[in-house]
């Protein structure tokens, strides 16, 4: 316009730039048993793994499972066994660094139907970087004649999620019996879970030194 900015008449459908029409995901299972009267196994392996449903920057999620399960007769009256499970999943979700937090808040309310995701130049519109833009290239934008920043390409965030859990018990199994009218059976055991969370979370507005491009 005579202001020299750029002026929009557009009709832009956010929730249809923020998610992909289709996502892959996959998921695998594999699996073996055997024994005999002396000894027995089982044993199952998963994986799941999602793409994601953002069309920038898509989030993931991949998961691992693995299942064991074993027994041995040591004598007719003695038996050992074991139950062992292993999880490993990872979650990586892009954030947004605006006062609105969620992406969707930031579509509601922060970026205008009439509003494009880019200038004309290629730089984002202020509505495209408070929002879908944001995942991508980070929140920052220019209009022309007057600068409109919330942050540069170094104002950054993204969030790792890892979690591992292990669990395994071990018991063995005592049974006899007397005087062929009475029975005894005894078990004990032992388990032990232990489950670890790890989240990884990067944010920086503003760098330190001016000639550094990003963090």
């Amino acid at each position: 316009n005579s202001n020299g900015r750029y002026t929009y008449y557009y009709n832009t459908d956010w929730y249809d730039e923020l998610y992909k029409d289709y996502f892959f995901g996959q998921e695998h299972n594999i699996s073996a048993q055997g024994g005999n009267d002396k000894a027995s196994f089982y044993v199952s392996g998963r994986y799941y793994g999602q793409g994601g449903i953002y069309e920038k920057n898509a989030d993931s999620y991949d998961s691992w499972n693995v299942r064991a399960k074993g027994d041995v007769k040591v004598t007719k009256w003695l038996k050992f066994g074991n139950n062992f499970e292993y999880n490993n999943v990872y979650y990586y979700n892009p954030l947004l660094n605006s006062r609105y937090g969620t992406v969707w808040h930031a579509i509601d309310n922060g970026s205008p139907i009439m509003s494009p995701m880019f200038n004309p130049d290629g730089t984002l519109t202020m509505a495209g970087a408070i929002g879908v833009g944001g995942l991508l290239y980070g929140n920052s934008c220019t209009q022309v004649g007057v600068i409109q920043t919330m942050g540069t390409t170094n104002f950054f965030a993204e969030q790792h999620n890892k979690m591992n859990y292990l669990a395994s018990n071990v018991y063995a199994e005592y049974s006899d019996k007397f005087a062929d009218a009475h029975d005894l059976k005894i078990m004990a055991g032992f388990n032990y879970e232990k489950s670890l969370t790890k989240t990884l979370t990067v944010k920086r507005n503003n760098l330190l030194y001016e000639s550094a491009a990003s963090i």
